[in-house]
């Protein structure tokens, strides 16, 4: 079973362009596991099960092909829009 540490390390050299591979990757994992960036730290050898490393991954991928954070994790333009006050402004 991959650990929360391994996971992390295979990301963050998936993403040379970004200004903030840890960041992302840690992002990511966190989203994808329902826990805080505090947890992954807090325990790095915990595994991973592969439902959620399957989806890590996908994640990983299209993050690495230039799609934005914030889409990958649910704050996008589409989401921002909806939850406003006034549509006018998306």
């Amino acid at each position: 079973m991959t650990s929360v540490n391994e996971a992390l390390r295979l990301a963050r050299a998936r993403f040379p362009r970004s200004g903030s591979p840890a960041l992302d990757a840690e992002l990511l994992l966190a989203h994808v596991l329902g826990r805080g960036r505090t947890w992954l730290h807090a325990w790095p050898e915990a595994g991973i099960d592969p439902p959620a490393l399957q989806r890590f991954e996908e994640l990983v991928a299209r993050r690495a092909a230039g799609e934005p954070i914030a889409y990958l994790l649910g704050h996008g333009r589409a989401s921002i829009c909806s939850s406003s006050r006034s549509r006018r402004t998306c």
